[in-house]
């Protein structure tokens, strides 16, 4: 499964402009959280890691508020 990783604390990632730090292919969620830590996608700050499908699909529902 493919997972879009982001930076773990909200406030931070709102201030940045929750960018997507990058794509990591792992078995689960605690899977990708680990390697994209271990890849130093995160840097100081936590990692969250989202299923790419999901991730999509919350995009798309909030595309539909708009």
């Amino acid at each position: 499964m493919k997972f879009n990783i982001y930076y773990d604390d909200s406030e931070y990632a709102r201030v940045m402009g929750n960018p997507v730090l990058g794509v990591v292919e792992a078995g689960c969620k605690d899977e990708a959280e680990i390697l994209a830590s271990k890849n130093g996608l995160g840097g100081t700050a936590g990692v969250w890691a989202v299923e790419v499908q999901q991730d999509q699909e919350w995009k798309q529902h909030l595309n539909s508020l708009n």
